[in-house]
């Protein structure tokens, strides 16, 4: 793929690629990379760029009307039963991991950032040997004599109340329910979850469902074996469980050159509590606060107080607040809470050790700005309506409308270019979050492609995909796409079931 006359680049979105049907997200996922592949045919053959469209079985049906591009499909069907019943699965995407044939006999390779891991075919036996495996202190209490794991590691009696150290677990992670082998990890590609069968191999990475689990393994161990043959690569992915920014990361370490924003400002951006601290004293925002919604529940306590602050100050509309998760996408489990009962509820909504942002509530338009950015510069193309579903414990994104009419456009392009050119490493597609009343308040950054991305590509006279391979690359400055923006009609996209329908008015 890197031939010499050619720039070889990968494009592909996390769903279709990893065979995910999740009926909630999969019309968005479609309908977006149909319109990035819909940008990028664009390209000529004379200008030397070789397209590679890597996408699951399941979605190869997506490559029909694409002749230009190269498929490469991953076959999901490479698990099967045997992998199945032993299940050994890592989110190691920003490292190297190989899972090979022999993981039906327990062989596992690890290259990560944490050193090079190596599991035997012993594991039945509970046996591990390892170089080196959390940077010489694996289990405290000294476990381990020489940074060698000694023969019975999975052992109860090894595991017994003991807390994996710094750097891979946070404040007590591991509790007296290790000796029902429940391992947690919180490292630096999520929450990662060994369920009560560690000793039966069943390894199991993110809180996700062992469905999307095996197709995960099948896109990592593809991109670990093959990334190497791209130039670059150009991805449709969320913040959910930091997919984004592993991708980035992922690339940005094996030095392929990624069209889109960095691992740091997807890092930044993913985390909407350390985003809102970045912009204080820069945007407008609702005042926000950050919670860890432990066991001892002082969380409530706090969380009551701000609500009880925001009723004193504001009328019956607007003495509410939000609960979301750290790190959600597409309203998924927000909440809205205008009484004490809302707050004491919040530990039957999510996971003891949840890390949720709270808000005030503020009452007015929700929309977006969607922007092109070369790193620095940022260019506002268009304010988008969302249509959004808020009632109580039951929070959706439905779709927009673009572009959108306000007496405060001008206003919010001016917030949304400045929140963005604030943060080094912002490049390529992004979307700013926005309530519109009597001012603009900044809810969130998203530093990839959104949504309102597929209504862009049915009414723009310039094309968004081409246009930011040749920014990226230099080809074009940014003040060349600030003259050419220009948005033809109306456009609606709104779900309509497990369907994306979008409207030219």
């Amino acid at each position: 793929m890197n031939n010499k006359s050619l720039k070889s680049i990968l494009v592909f979105e996390y769903y279709t690629a990893s065979g995910i049907t999740d009926q909630e997200i999969i019309s968005e996922a479609v309908t977006m990379i149909d319109s990035l592949l819909d940008d990028l045919s664009a390209f000529s053959e004379s200008e030397l760029i070789d397209f590679h469209f890597l996408v699951s079985k399941d979605f190869e049906w997506i490559t029909n009307k694409y002749n230009s591009f190269k498929p490469l499909i991953i076959n999901n069907d490479l698990m099967d039963d045997d992998v199945i019943d032993n299940k050994v699965f890592h989110d190691g995407i920003i490292g190297n991991n190989i899972l090979d044939n022999n993981v039906i006999d327990n062989k596992v390779f690890h290259d990560g950032i944490i050193g090079n891991n190596v599991l035997d075919n012993n594991v039945l036996d509970n046996n591990v040997l390892d170089n080196n495996v959390l940077d010489n202190n694996v289990l405290d209490n000294n476990v381990l004599d020489n940074n060698v794991l000694d023969n019975n590691v999975l052992d109860n009696n090894v595991l017994d109340n003991n807390v994996l150290d710094n750097n891979v677990l946070d404040n007590n992670v591991l509790d007296n329910n290790v000796i029902d082998n429940k391992v947690f990890h919180d490292g630096i590609i999520g929450n990662n979850v060994l369920d009560n069968n560690v000793i039966d191999n069943d390894v199991i990475n993110t809180n996700i469902t062992d469905e999307n689990l095996l197709v995960n393994k099948n896109i990592y161990h593809w991109l670990s074996n093959n990334a190497n043959n791209f130039d670059g690569v150009i991805f449709i992915s969320s913040e959910k469980d930091m997919h984004l920014y592993n991708f980035t990361k992922f690339f940005e370490d094996k030095k392929i050159k990624v069209y889109g924003s960095d691992s740091y400002a997807t890092m930044l951006c993913s985390d909407k509590y350390e985003t809102f601290r970045h912009l204080q004293g820069i945007v407008n925002q609702p005042k926000t606060f950050k919670f860890t919604l432990t066991n001892e529940e002082k969380w409530k306590i706090a969380i009551k107080n701000i609500l009880k602050s925001v009723q004193d100050h504001n009328d019956e509309n607007r003495a509410k607040i939000i609960a979301k998760p750290l790190n959600g996408v597409d309203g998924e489990d927000v909440i809205v809470i205008s009484s004490e009962e809302g707050v004491n509820n919040l530990k039957n909504i999510y996971p003891v050790n949840s890390v949720v942002v709270v808000q005030e509530f503020i009452i007015g338009d929700a929309v977006s700005v969607s922007l092109l950015s070369d790193g620095k510069t940022a260019i506002p193309i268009s304010l988008n309506k969302q249509y959004n579903l808020l009632d109580g414990e039951d929070h959706r994104y439905l779709g927009g409308k673009l572009p959108y009419d306000h007496p405060l456009k001008d206003k919010a392009f001016q917030i949304a270019k400045t929140a963005v050119e604030s943060i080094p490493g912002i490049k390529g597609f992004v979307g700013v979050d926005l309530i519109l009343n009597d001012d603009v308040y900044l809810l969130e950054i998203n530093s990839r492609f959104t949504t309102p991305y597929v209504g862009l590509n049915k009414i723009t006279k310039f094309n968004i995909g081409k246009a930011i391979i040749d920014l990226l690359d230099n080809k074009i400055i940014i003040d060349s796409i600030r003259d050419s923006i220009e948005l033809d009609n109306i456009v609606k996209f709104k779900k309509n079931g497990y369907e994306l329908d979008i409207e030219i008015l």
